[in-house]
Formats: C-alpha cells, sequence, structure tokens
C-alpha cells in the first residue's frame, strides 16, 4: 500500500502566525500536499505568503459571524406578557447551570466551538485524499483537526503557540475562550504529539491540560526564514527625521499595561539626548495617550502604522538594540526565550536584545548577543554596555539566529517524525 500523501493544518479562531505558513510550506517542499484550513483567522500579518504557493491548498471557510442565525424580530409585548416574559428569563437564568447548552459546553466543548456547515464542508474537502497526519493550530485548530481525524487513521499532532490556564485572562475575555481551553484539555490529552518551543514549555503545556508526562513532544523554536536577513534600512530614521547616529532602542508588538509599555516609557526619560525609546505596533488608545503623557523629554517614538510580515526585517533592521521584555506573572510570558518573534527578529537583523533575566535566556549572556537585566532601572546600563562593544554583539546576533532561530533548521524533527508515520 503506498503511503499517504496529504498533510491537513487547521487554523481556527487564532491569529494566522507566521510559523504556521513556514511549516505549510516546508511540508510542501518535502513533497506533501498540504491542505491549509482556516476559520475565523486572522491573517494581516501573512498577507500574500502563500500566493502561488506549489503543494499548499489554503480552504478558507469564513468567520463566526457567517454562521451567525439573524435574531428573529421580537413583536411588541403587552404588560402582562413582558411581565411573564421577564419571568421566564429569570427561571431559564437560575436553571441555566443545568441546561442542555450548559452541560454540553462543559462536558462536550469541542462540540461547541465549529459551526456545523464548517465541518460539513471540511468533510468534503478532504473526501478522497490519505491524511499522514492532522496538525492542530492552538486550541481551535486542534479541536478541529480532532474532529476531522474521526474519519481518519492519521495521528493528531497539537501545535501550541500559547500556555493559557484556567484562570488565565484568556478565559476571562469569553465564554467562547472558556470553552476552547476546556476542549484544549480533552483533546490534547488524545494527540500523538505536541508541537512546542522548548522542553520548559513542552512540561509546562503537558501538566496544565493533565497530559502524561511523558507524551511525545517535538521542539520547534519560533523562528525566521534565513533568507529574511538583515537588510540596509533607514525606515525609523526616515520616518521620524532622525540623525544617523541616533541610538533606537525597539520594543515591537502589542503596546499595553500586560507589556509594561508605560513602564517603558517612564524609564526611557533617563536616556541621553541621543537616544530614542520606539514602540512599534498596536495598542489601545488610553495606554497610547498614557505614553504620550509620560514622555515629557521626547525621548518615545511611537510607530502605528504595521506592515506585513515580509517588511518586519526592514523595520528592525533599522533600530539599534531590540527588547524582549515581558512581564513577570504568568509562564505564558516568562518563558519566552524561544517562543517569542521578537528575539528571533531581532538577532536575524543582528540587533542585540535585552531581555529580562528569565529562565531560558541564559544563551544570550553566555554567547554575548546582548544583556539580561532584572529590572527596567539597569535598561540604561545595558545598553551602554551593548554599544561599548557594538560590532561584537552585532555579530554575535547573527550567530546565535543562526543557531537558535533558523527555521530551515529547526523544522527537521517535525519532518523526520511525520515521516516516520505510516
Amino acid at each position: 500500500m503506498t503511503r499517504a500523501t496529504h498533510v491537513a493544518i487547521f487554523n481556527a479562531c487564532w491569529l494566522l502566525h507566521s510559523n504556521v505558513v513556514y511549516m505549510a510550506v516546508a511540508l510542501a517542499n518535502a513533497g506533501y500536499k498540504v491542505d491549509l484550513f482556516l476559520f475565523e483567522a486572522d491573517e494581516r500579518l501573512v498577507q500574500n505568503m502563500l500566493d502561488g504557493q506549489p503543494g499548499v491548498t489554503v480552504h478558507r471557510l469564513g468567520r463566526l459571524a457567517d454562521y451567525a442565525e439573524p435574531a428573529a424580530p421580537t413583536p411588541p409585548r403587552s404588560p402582562t406578557l413582558q411581565l411573564l416574559h421577564n419571568l421566564a428569563f429569570k427561571v431559564r437564568w437560575r436553571l441555566r447551570k443545568v441546561s442542555p447548552k450548559a452541560v454540553r459546553e462543559r462536558f462536550w466543548p469541542e462540540t461547541t466551538i465549529l459551526p456545523q456547515p464548517v465541518l460539513e464542508r471540511t468533510a468534503q474537502l478532504m473526501a478522497g485524499n490519505r491524511y499522514r497526519a492532522f496538525i492542530g493550530v492552538e486550541k481551535g485548530g486542534l479541536v478541529w483537526a480532532h474532529l476531522a481525524a474521526k474519519s481518519s487513521p492519521a495521528p493528531v499532532f497539537y501545535y501550541s503557540l500559547e500556555l493559557y490556564t484556567r484562570d488565565s485572562d484568556f478565559c476571562r475575555w469569553s465564554g467562547l475562550n472558556r470553552r476552547l481551553k476546556l476542549a484544549e484539555e480533552k483533546c490534547h490529552r488524545r494527540c500523538y504529539a505536541t508541537i512546542i518551543q522548548c522542553e520548559r514549555r513542552g512540561k509546562a503545556i503537558l501538566s496544565y491540560n493533565g497530559v502524561r508526562p511523558d507524551a511525545k513532544l517535538v521542539y520547534l523554536p519560533v523562528s525566521r526564514l534565513e533568507k529574511e536577513g538583515r537588510v540596509e534600512s533607514r525606515f525609523f530614521q526616515d520616518r521620524f527625521g532622525l540623525a544617523s547616529d541616533t541610538v533606537l532602542v525597539l520594543i515591537f508588538g502589542g503596546i499595553g499595561e500586560a507589556r509594561l509599555s508605560p513602564q517603558l516609557a517612564q524609564a526611557a526619560q533617563a536616556f541621553p539626548e541621543n537616544w530614542r525609546l520606539v514602540f512599534h505596533g498596536y495598542g489601545q488608545a488610553p495606554v497610547i495617550q498614557q505614553i504620550r503623557q509620560i514622555d515629557q523629554l521626547g525621548r518615545v517614538l511611537l510607530s502605528l502604522d504595521l506592515v506585513s510580515n515580509d517588511q518586519l526585517t526592514r523595520v528592525i533592521s533599522s533600530a539599534t538594540i531590540g527588547l524582549v521584555l515581558y512581564g513577570p506573572t504568568n509562564a505564558n510570558d516568562r518563558l519566552t526565550a524561544f517562543s517569542s518573534e521578537k528575539i528571533a527578529l531581532c538577532l536575524q537583523c543582528g540587533l542585540p536584545v535585552i531581555a529580562f533575566r528569565y529562565e531560558g535566556y541564559e544563551f544570550v549572556e553566555q554567547e554575548r548577543c546582548g544583556a539580561l537585566i532584572n529590572s527596567l532601572e539597569e535598561m540604561g546600563q545595558a545598553v551602554r554596555r551593548i554599544l561599548d562593544s557594538r560590532e561584537e554583539y552585532h555579530r554575535n546576533a547573527l550567530a546565535a539566529f543562526h543557531r537558535h532561530f533558523s527555521f530551515e533548521k529547526n523544522i527537521q524533527p517535525l519532518l523526520a517524525e511525520i515521516h516516520r508515520l505510516a
């Protein structure tokens, strides 16, 4: 019997990450026919990356709003009927925890995530193909892969990008997120293997989801393609009219309290006149306004116009030093040495990095590709230490990228694991 040649990747209710796109392309280049299923997947940061890619078929099945049933118009009620309606609502509310819907959400959460038409369309698109493996990206993708695999002997891989517990902010945001977390725990226990960035995160996700500690882990750090390396760029210098010798300390991504943005703006007020802290990313208006109010000395630059993934290296290459700073309150933020695209991008562009002294970041000091700090008060000293040996740190940053964050190298264990499957 010939071996199955298809691999299905499922990405639902989650941002489409560049590493998912890289994975699809790598599998196609290895000879597999890849079906990439997308539902409620934000593609803003990976625009056009899959256009014309041979061997990869993208199936876009829409968004949750496309499947919502329109609310029936409510006819006017008499005062008596309205009173009875309100009474009935209160009874239903008190009984909500034992309603069929609540029972299904609690004990079979995986059945409440994806609309039935999406599952039916998925089955139609998969019909006639023989699959080597199913890969579920994050919680929604895992649920989708789990349900799709019921009609196939192919094993399911869980590609975890975030570590969330039931008491995390993620689960407080919405009922859908709470159900996603419950479904993740249930489906993860049935997976063949977990794709995770490093050993520490692997142990954490197995523990959080009640998976046996000896379950198979395949390590894949968040990485970048070799060809997308450093370029000569004056992106920030031209955007803000800066002198070429201005020291640019860059933090990119989300701007908010959880990313310590106001504290960073405050720390930057101690910068010398020719240093600037650059925020490149997105954030809520109140936090942006708070940063502007803090920046009384003009040491902060806000770059709020996002660029596509293929332009990121041009943005980052124009900076001097990259910040990879996360809060200490949860494992998802602390265990980021190999799960943060910030560090991969900075090192790829030859930027030394400054990070907190969290576990996993030891290589930054050992390989002299940046500096580790205990608090934001030490940031200025770290910048000066790097500037004193700038060329050495630049060379070491590039070397550290090739050692730790080359996607072409890091994808090999996963390709080997899939190749071994019957």
